[in-house]
């Protein structure tokens, strides 16, 4: 587990709280002191009170671009954990998601009013600007923290927590193990465009952690086949004339029951699914061609080049040209 890593390991044969000699303690191995004061960076020790107990595996600390933290989703810490019975952290305020996994032993967390006692495979998303607490339960509590944040996780994080389930279970050597391994493997190197690679595993991990969730899977599983037949005929018909009446005749419903059905299982009415389509088809042409605007207009199926000036920019915040020539 985790065989190609570069830790930074420390033993706390005595609890280490954050007390007011806290530098001092840390001052005996500059390394783990380093790696502190840059955690510190990211206030993850305000409004925090904790007590590490047992052994540390600590990920060495990159610095986080204004590009990635501006574009992409990006790591903030990662350490491994295997904590006595004295170890807690309780924090809140602090901007970052915290992914947490349980290897052996029994743990505890309590967020949003509930305690989730966590034990071999499961794990726990958290959003840390909430007031949490978590801790060893019994003896020992090997457990891994993944500390994240980026524009993604922020939408996955609501998607999750509009399910009302942040907890999840995976086998020790499943997919998430396989994922984290990855993602910390990449982390770890000094390569060409590593923090875009770091940002496309970690969002591969939590859109994984998402898809594996049974409602995700119970919305598949009822995903009416009409519904997935009328969403690929829209993705290649969208140029043609398409009404709400003409779908619903094609779909042997009416245009009533057919606007619930496409909208609870694509989060869109027809309407707005096929305009979506033409606006992202005419960005794609308006990028690669020189083809008029208002020709382009034309060719994703909006005859009237005002209608398409006036929902172009609506839909993207600039004109067509605007667009064109930005990029």
């Amino acid at each position: 587990m985790f065989q190609n890593i570069h830790f930074i390991i420390n033993n706390s044969d005595k609890p280490l709280e954050n007390t007011d000699n806290l530098s001092e303690k840390l001052a005996e191995g500059d390394t783990y002191s380093d790696y502190m004061s840059r955690l510190a960076n990211y206030r993850f020790f305000e409004k925090c009170t904790f007590c590490i107990e047992g052994k540390s595996y600590i990920l060495p600390l990159h610095p986080v671009s204004e590009f990635a933290q501006q574009n992409l989703t990006y790591v903030q810490s990662f350490s491994m954990l295997d904590a006595g019975r004295m170890f807690y952290t309780k924090r809140y305020g602090v901007n970052s998601y915290m992914l947490l996994f349980t290897y052996e032993g029994k743990g505890a967390v309590e967020y949003e009013g509930k305690k989730h006692i966590l034990t071999e495979g499961d794990g726990i998303l958290v959003d840390c600007r909430k007031e949490h607490y978590y801790y060893t339960v019994e003896r020992n509590w090997k457990h891994s923290v993944l500390h994240f944040n980026g524009s993604f996780a922020e939408y996955v994080f609501h998607e999750i927590n509009s399910l009302g389930n942040f907890s999840f279970h995976q086998k020790v050597e499943g997919g998430y193990q396989r994922n984290m391994e990855k993602l910390l493997e990449i982390y770890d190197q000094v390569i060409p465009y590593r923090e875009l690679q770091v940002s496309c595993v970690l969002n591969q991990l939590l859109m994984d952690l998402l898809t594996d969730s049974e409602w995700y899977q119970e919305q598949t599983r009822r995903m009416p086949d009409s519904i997935n037949m009328l969403v690929r005929y829209i993705g290649s018909n969208y140029m043609r004339p398409l009404t709400l009446e003409y779908l619903a005749g094609f779909s042997g419903m009416s245009r009533y029951y057919l606007c619930k059905l496409f909208k609870r299982h694509t989060g869109y009415s027809p309407i707005e699914y096929i305009i979506w389509q033409r606006i992202e088809h005419a960005k794609s042409l308006l990028c690669s061609t020189s083809i008029p605007a208002n020709q382009i207009g034309r060719m994703v199926g909006i005859e009237e080049e005002n209608y398409f000036y006036r929902l172009f920019k609506k839909y993207t915040g600039s004109t067509p040209n605007e667009y064109r020539n930005s990029r």
